[in-house]
């Protein structure tokens, strides 16, 4: 545990009451210092899709290249993620885009980060670091992969046949949850209201990446792979994750906890609209891959574990082997395959095969 982190948080309770749980979030995720964001979490406490199988990120190259084409194949092709970690999804992606010349001589990719220990990570591996989105718009595609979950948002709850915001206060010197009636801007945010007994994070946070993205994209398509709810589907819970463990009291220890929530899709859809932005469909992952040709994907992986195992190259059949088994993990219905995908896309552009 960090003292210094809990005792920032318990004096700004301390000063002001009891905080909102996005505000407690900011600090215990992204405290430059200690937040958990800070210290390289990726692979020892978390994986992404990209790390569990580069299949992910060769298919979703396909997708960058059929909006390349979609796009008039423009030179630059910019392609921007948001969130890029430890850069595994970009030089994936930038891996598979070298065996096509053409695309690859048009493609620029740019990773976002706002922690400045991960931007210097992601420099040293050769891959261009910014802070924000570039200011001036551009053409290209934008990738949100397992990002807004992580983005600071406030929590309500269904009590008793009201609606409380959960907020985060001290019991002596620990962290404890107090819940107070939900303000008017939370309430009307809640759409549709809660259930008995259901809570719901609503982020403005995702919000104003929306805001950002709007601005950012002159002409292209935003890519927003995560997991979340939408259109009368039950969230699950906010959930904390350390050393790949479920971690039930999110307020012990803040910067020691990977602390994620399900995206209200339904409401990134709406908040995309009133920007000008077109929605095209909200599949899962799984749809979102096979429509990519996994499946054909797959089937050239199992000829090769065959024509290895053929020619005696048994050890190389084996790893072939385990790499198709870690594939399947991308398509699992009751695992990532359960993710969704949200293409976002400026108006008059063709709906990409992901979108289903």
């Amino acid at each position: 545990m960090s003292a210094r982190l809990q005792e920032i948080i318990a004096d700004r309770i301390r000063e002001q009451g009891p905080i909102g749980f996005d505000e407690y979030m900011r600090a215990a995720l992204y405290d430059p210092e200690d937040g958990f964001f800070s210290r390289a979490p990726v692979g020892r406490h978390f994986v992404t899709s990209a790390h569990v199988s580069p299949v992910f990120g060769a298919l979703l190259t396909r997708a960058l290249r059929e909006a390349w084409n979609a796009l008039g194949r423009p030179e630059p092709f910019i392609v921007a993620e948001v969130g890029a970690g430890d850069g595994t999804l970009a030089r994936r992606i930038l891996e598979v885009a070298a065996t096509d010349a053409p695309f690859a001589a048009a493609v620029r990719y740019l990773t976002v980060e706002q922690d400045a220990a991960a931007r210097a990570g992601l420099e040293r591996a050769g891959l261009p670091a910014l802070e924000a989105l570039p200011q001036e718009p551009f053409t290209g595609c934008l990738i949100a992969n397992e990002l807004l979950d992580n983005l600071p948002f406030r929590l309500a709850r269904a009590r008793d046949g009201r609606t409380v915001e959960v907020r985060v206060g001290l019991a002596g010197n620990d962290l404890m949850e107090v819940e107070v009636a939900a303000p008017d801007d939370l309430a009307r945010a809640l759409d549709p209201p809660l259930r008995p007994g259901e809570e719901r994070p609503v982020s403005t946070t995702a919000a104003a990446f929306v805001e950002d993205v709007a601005g950012a994209l002159g002409r292209g398509y935003v890519f927003v792979f995560d997991y979340g709810f939408a259109f009368g589907e039950v969230p699950e819970p906010v959930r904390g994750y350390r050393e790949h463990r479920l971690v039930t009291d999110l307020l012990a220890d803040p910067g020691a906890t990977d602390i994620t929530g399900p995206v209200d899709f339904a409401a990134l859809c709406r908040t995309a609209q009133g920007f000008g932005l077109e929605v095209h469909g909200l599949v899962t992952q799984r749809e979102a891959l096979m429509a990519l040709g996994y499946r054909r994907l797959l089937d050239d992986m199992r000829a090769e574990q065959k024509s290895l195992e053929d020619t005696g190259r048994w050890r190389e059949g084996i790893a072939m082997y385990s790499a198709r088994g870690q594939a399947s993990m991308l398509v699992a219905p009751d695992g990532l395959g359960a993710l969704k995908l949200a293409v976002l896309a400026t108006p008059g552009l063709p709906v990409p095969s992901a979108a289903g």
